[in-house]
């Protein structure tokens, strides 16, 4: 039935070629001896589509071969087949069963704040791409995204919590978000030490010739209610030779323990920073001039 509605298009006004309007009580008609399974679709969604510019034969090829196939006997005990728009639904809510799993088995405390909502983010900003989903490449790539996120999701919250609670090979920086953020937590079995996240903010954020990242210090990482401490971190656009030119507070640079893991956060994810303070450490015992300079 897919291939004679393909053919019809062919020949149908409706998608601006010339010849006789399809009979519909035909095309819809099945086979000798099986029956029809027709998901139904948004009319106005189709011809949107159809009328857009170098899509419409595609989209409408797409649309009549995905949603239309011979059924054999029939749908099994009687159920209507679900449509895309249901099954891509579901897939959203099992990758978000997948997170909620994953946060129910690793408990990662004052991390949480940070990680909960940032998934959650993700998992709806792909649920929204099936709207503007318009050939079964992007539909493969856009299911293939939500599937692997949720499972990286897991595996990040797995990872972090090893790092905290077991005996171990100091941890490294785990990335996040394709490079828009790093973690790193540190165990907590000997000695309690600190968390670090460092993470990109949104684009509205940031300055002419500057982007805004922000650095996270979280003293009590158990705790679900330590907030930590959080520096804004002005990162130049400009790729310099001798490193990327980072801005950041005097109370962090004072702090340098803390510093110097912003260093590693930065090359974690690829960017090579530029600290003034870790290249001259007693910059800030220095005296100022009277033209800004400092001796």
């Amino acid at each position: 039935m897919a291939d004679t509605l393909e053919a019809a298009l062919d020949m149908d006004p409706l998608t601006g070629t010339s010849g006789e309007a399809a009979d519909p009580g035909v095309l819809l008609t099945s086979s000798p001896g099986k029956s029809a399974r027709i998901s139904v679709i948004s009319r106005e969604r189709v011809f949107d589509c159809l009328h857009q510019p170098g899509t419409g034969y595609w989209d409408s090829t797409w649309a009549s071969t995905r949603f239309v196939s011979d059924a054999g006997d029939g749908c099994p005990s009687g159920k209507e087949p679900m449509d895309l728009a249901e099954r891509y639904q579901a897939l959203v809510n099992s990758a978000t069963l997948v997170a909620e799993s994953a946060e129910d088995a690793y408990r990662l405390g004052a991390l949480d704040r940070i990680l909960k909502p940032w998934i959650r983010s993700s998992l709806d900003s792909l649920g929204g791409l099936f709207a503007s989903c318009d050939t079964s490449h992007q539909l493969a790539e856009d299911t293939r995204a939500l599937a692997t996120t949720a499972a990286s999701y897991s595996e990040l919250r797995e990872q972090l919590f090893s790092d905290i609670h077991h005996l171990r090979p100091e941890p490294p920086w785990r990335t996040v978000a394709r490079g828009a953020m790093a973690i790193r937590a540190q165990s907590a079995v000997l000695l309690r030490q600190p968390t670090f996240v460092l993470r990109r903010l949104d684009a509205g954020l940031n300055v002419p010739g500057a982007r805004t990242w922000e650095f996270a210090v979280i003293t009590k990482p158990s705790d679900p209610m330590d907030k930590g401490t959080s520096f804004v971190v002005m990162v130049s656009a400009d790729d310099q030779q001798t490193g990327v030119p980072i801005a950041v507070s005097k109370e962090l640079e004072s702090e340098r323990a803390w510093y110097q893991q912003l260093e590693y956060g930065f090359y974690s994810l690829g960017i090579r920073p530029a600290l003034t303070a870790l290249q001259d450490p007693d910059r800030h015992l220095k005296r100022p001039t009277d033209d800004g300079d400092v001796l």
